[in-house]
């Protein structure tokens, strides 16, 4: 997940602190974040179950009516 950041301050290992208008961090080299807890509940991050949710049977279905159209195509072609 690579990630802009935007007014970073940042603190060298001399204890130097310095102010960045801008970052960009490769996601490789990210190996922890925390958000805020405001973000939990936020509405762009509610997920549509109905959306969501695979419908095996529909699938089933589908794949069934392929496997007869197939067979059907291959007596007519022999």
């Amino acid at each position: 997940m690579n990630c802009l950041l935007e007014n970073v301050s940042v603190v060298k290992k001399d204890g130097k602190q310095i102010l960045l208008e801008q970052v960009y961090i490769r996601g490789g080299s990210v190996s922890f974040m925390i958000f805020p807890d405001m973000l939990r509940y936020a509405p762009i991050f509610k997920v549509n179950k109905s959306k969501t949710k695979t419908n095996f049977a529909t699938i089933r279905r589908a794949m069934e009516a392929h496997a007869r159209i197939s067979s059907k195509n291959k007596d007519v072609k022999a």
